[in-house]
């Protein structure tokens, strides 16, 4: 962003003057142009890897080598059209808001073949998203009101949305009278008046907020708690500390003239009803988390970042192909380890331009630094393992996730995993494991001991899964159950491919 500070211009400067409005002119296009754009790292050397996850999945690891450092990204591909594929939200540590819980542990405790965290929340605070949250075609939480935060949808057809989602709705007592309700299940949040979300504002919280209500709040004063079953009023609290969120009703929370209406209007016994839409195509929503700023725009870089949270850190963002048929989640690794850089992270503008040189045709940033963790499950494994290496070197629990499932059946045993040493001495024996999966990917418990091994070229023997060598060279490993079979390269290193042995340290002095 540019600020144009002007002073005093003598009239008979008149060149003076054209040559600042020419720079105005020259600052206002600049900026109209696009974001403001931070050096982007400098390549050196690039590689990639793809492993498959379950059928229509499959993580993409790329590693690079900058000037600026070493540079890790993940990303998960999922095919929507493929009809034993489901993304879904998933939500806390049981399914509501009241606890956060690790992307991996999310990941393992609801099956999720691969997982990504999601929107951005109230660390500090509650712990709660500050965007919306579908889950299984059913609102958590409304998104919030705000025009600059961008949002993830699917809806039950599988179309992708990357939009500003908005939610309008009203609450109506038993005499007729009405009120605008402001949002369910939320937290509090700066508007885009810079004033909390709280002010003025009648706000509904139900079971999937968590066990207890708000109750009194830090800042604000009148604020009145309705506890209602059935849609009847049971309580009225003014300015109380929380209550039990009814299973089988709700708490409407008011502050200011929304306190003003419950007072008038809603008295124990009342009777009380609510209505409510989310923009767009909310009654049709399965699947969805907020985030922050949209980071591609038909292929491009947007005309501004809405909200930019500048400097390279690790980045979580979403994004969807051209046709919308393809889903990506993308985790961008920063980490340092015994002070050793592992990775460097990315700005926005670098994050951007990477999805877009992937193919990336719209994408939504999601919540990154600290929370930015990708989960994914290895071919032939029951459960999914940690792929990136968080920023700050443990997980973080986070409010929610967008998870990646299987609905295939179980299939019968089509391939072997084959894992091991990819390097051993001459002299050295390697021993190789081996995890079954079905024609879905997904994996096939199978007895070890049954398998048969064996390595070409036929230069060393089995004991098991053991192989010992009696030449260097390449050997492929083969692992062979039934109709299955899998390998695995095997390099061995021998005399011939030894010029020098070195021993470090060299010397050691003692005293």
């Amino acid at each position: 962003m540019f600020t144009v500070i002007g002073g005093k211009v003598l009239r008979k400067k008149w060149s003076v003057c054209l040559l600042w409005a020419n720079f105005v002119l020259a600052v206002l296009l600049f900026s109209l142009a696009g974001p403001a754009r931070a050096e982007a790292y400098q390549l050196v050397s690039k590689t990639g890897s793809e492993e498959i996850i379950t059928q229509g999945a499959v993580l993409q690891t790329v590693r690079m080598s900058t000037v600026e450092g070493p540079l890790n990204v993940y990303m998960l591909k999922a095919d929507l059209s493929d009809p034993y594929l489901k993304i879904d939200t998933i939500i806390g540590s049981d399914g509501t808001l009241n606890s956060n819980q690790a992307v991996t542990e999310m990941a393992k405790r609801t099956g999720a073949v691969a997982a990504i965290n999601g929107d951005f929340f109230q660390i500090n605070e509650s712990g709660r998203t500050i965007g919306l949250a579908y889950q299984g075609g059913h609102l958590v939480e409304s998104p919030a009101q705000r025009t600059d935060m961008y949002g993830f949808g699917l809806t039950t057809d599988k179309t992708p949305l990357l939009e500003i989602f908005g939610f309008s709705g009203q609450v109506t007592a038993g005499n007729g009278k009405s009120f605008p309700l402001s949002g369910i299940n939320k937290p509090s949040y700066l508007v885009m008046s810079e004033a909390t979300s709280d002010t003025d504002a009648l706000t509904l919280y139900n079971s999937l907020w968590g066990t207890t209500s708000r109750g009194k709040l830090p800042n604000l004063t009148g604020v009145v708690e309705v506890v209602v079953k059935n849609g009847v009023v049971q309580q009225v609290l003014t300015d109380q500390p929380g209550v039990p969120i009814p299973a089988d009703g709700y708490i409407l929370k008011g502050h200011g003239l929304a306190a003003k209406f419950i007072k008038e209007n809603l008295p124990k016994g009342a009777k009380v009803t609510f209505t409510y839409s989310v923009q767009p195509q909310g009654d049709k929503l399965f699947a969805a988390v907020g985030g922050q700023a949209l980071l591609v725009e038909d292929g491009h870089l947007p005309a501004y970042f809405t909200q930019n949270i500048t400097g390279r850190h690790a980045r979580t963002a979403v994004g969807i192909s051209r046709d919308g048929k393809t889903l990506y989640l993308v985790a961008v690794e920063k980490q340092t380890a015994d002070g050793t850089v592992m990775s460097i992270g990315m700005t926005q503008e670098e994050l951007a331009d990477f999805l877009i040189s992937a193919g990336v045709w719209r994408a939504v940033n999601l919540d990154g630094g600290g929370s930015t963790t990708m989960a994914a499950r290895h071919l032939g494994e029951f459960s999914v393992s940690l792929i990136n290496r968080p920023q700050g070197m443990s997980q973080r629990r986070v409010p929610d996730a967008i998870g990646i499932f299987s609905t295939a059946p179980q299939g019968k045993l089509s391939g072997l995993q084959v894992s091991g040493p990819s390097v051993v001495l001459i002299g050295r024996s390697g021993e190789f494991g081996v995890k079954g999966y079905d024609e879905y990917y997904n994996p096939v418990n199978i007895d070890p001991g049954e398998v048969e091994w064996s390595a070409k070229p036929e230069d060393g023997s089995f004991r098991g899964s053991v192989f010992t060598p009696s030449e260097g060279g390449t050997f492929t490993i083969r692992a062979e159950l039934g109709k299955a079979s899998g390998t695995a390269t095997l390099r061995v290193i021998g005399p011939e491919s030894i010029s020098q042995l070195v021993v470090s340290p060299a010397q050691i002095n003692l005293e």
